[in-house]
């Protein structure tokens, strides 16, 4: 009798264990799968990220782009003016130092931007 009841206290405990090592096996598959699925959004999200960069970047040099443009044809502008200011000039003695003259002219170009 003795027997019997050893054997199903031991029984048992081996089901048990069974039991418990199957569950721990489940529980490490889903830790493993959902591990798997935030690692996979992780990266989703860094390549978000670098693709919004790129695009931030390539705007950037657009306007730079355009930027470059619109100082290049206010140059171009202001040397054509200071070109006819000096070739249409009547008087020798006021065009003389057409360096200062030119330093007014955009100076006074630059004061009415501020």
């Amino acid at each position: 009798m003795k027997t019997i009841k050893n054997n199903w206290k031991i029984a048992l405990i081996v089901a048990v264990g069974i039991i418990t090592i199957i569950l721990l096996g489940v529980f490490c598959i889903q830790s493993s799968q959902n591990r798997a699925f935030t690692l996979e959004e992780q990266v989703n999200t860094a390549d978000s990220d670098i693709k919004v960069q790129e695009k931030r970047r390539v705007d950037l040099v657009y306007n730079l782009a355009n930027c470059v443009k619109q100082y290049d044809k206010h140059e171009a502008e202001t040397l054509t003016k200071i070109i006819a200011q000096t070739v249409y000039c009547e008087n020798r003695e006021r065009c003389a130092n057409i360096y200062e003259f030119a330093h007014e002219k955009v100076g006074k170009e630059i004061g009415k931007d501020d």
